[in-house]
């Protein structure tokens, strides 16, 4: 048919079109840490897969990596507005931590805010779910930047009073994502389909190269013609003479009687 490719090319384009799918890079998982040291220690759980319930916390995307320990302060709470205003911001204690909850802006302003405050770390808390999943900031910050779930920025707020510390951190580890079980039988028979080929390939020039020494050894096997110049053997009977050296090397030596 014109046009058409040969089948091990068709796999082998597939192979390679599965593989630069599976393997296109995407943004960095983050993973966060998020504990009360004191008065009362508790660590809170993050699920490697945040689909799963509960996941208590988790980095926003666009956080900064860190390691923090530090006072959390909380930033006009109960306000609905907490920390959209340079102003909740007045009396804010450098070094230490934020602690804000959802509404009325952006996650972004609420970061950016507190980064200008001199805060080493946000922990935003949610307003109702009970799991929070897909945290995406909208942008980028310098410092640590967390979102909790309702229960567990109650569960700070209580400690405020009490002089609470609190570790956050944050860190990037690469997003390794195993290709789906399709991708790997496309790219399995594109494989196959390849080896498959070059083992053909490879067949066939051997039988050419075969049926080539063939007739260059028909070729020399030819008498030559009688004359003063050419001698008996000719040159080109040397690469047939090699290749049947087995036969030529069993036949007796002649001998004079």
């Amino acid at each position: 048919m014109p046009g058409a490719r040969p089948l091990h090319r068709v796999f082998g384009l597939l192979a390679a079109l599965a593989l630069t799918a599976s393997a296109a890079p995407g943004y960095a998982a983050l993973v966060s840490v998020l504990e009360r040291v004191s008065p009362v220690p508790h660590t809170y759980l993050q699920n490697p897969d945040a689909s799963l319930i509960p996941n208590e916390h988790e980095a926003f995307v666009g956080s900064a990596t860190g390691d923090v320990t530090s006072a959390l302060k909380g930033v006009d709470l109960l306000s609905g507005s907490s920390g959209c205003d340079a102003a909740d911001f007045a009396g804010f204690s450098a070094g230490s931590i934020a602690l804000m909850e959802r509404g009325t802006c952006t996650f972004l302003v609420k970061v950016l805010n507190a980064q200008a405050a001199g805060a080493a770390a946000v922990v935003i808390f949610d307003d109702e779910t009970p799991s929070v999943t897909d945290a995406i900031l909208g942008g980028t910050s310098l410092i640590p930047a967390l979102f909790t779930t309702l229960q567990v920025g109650n569960d700070l707020a209580a400690f405020l009073d009490t002089g609470e510390v609190v570790h956050v951190k944050v860190t990037e580890v690469p997003d390794v994502t195993v290709p789906e079980p399709i991708t790997l039988a496309v790219f399995g028979a594109g494989l196959a389909a390849l080896g498959l080929a070059r083992r053909r390939r490879i067949s066939r020039n051997a039988a050419m190269q075969s049926r080539w020494r063939q007739l260059r050894c028909a070729i020399a096997s030819t008498p030559p013609m009688p004359t003063k110049h050419v001698p008996v053997m000719r040159l080109n009977q040397r690469p047939c003479l090699l290749s049947q050296g087995a036969i030529f090397s069993a036949m007796p030596a002649s001998t004079s009687s």
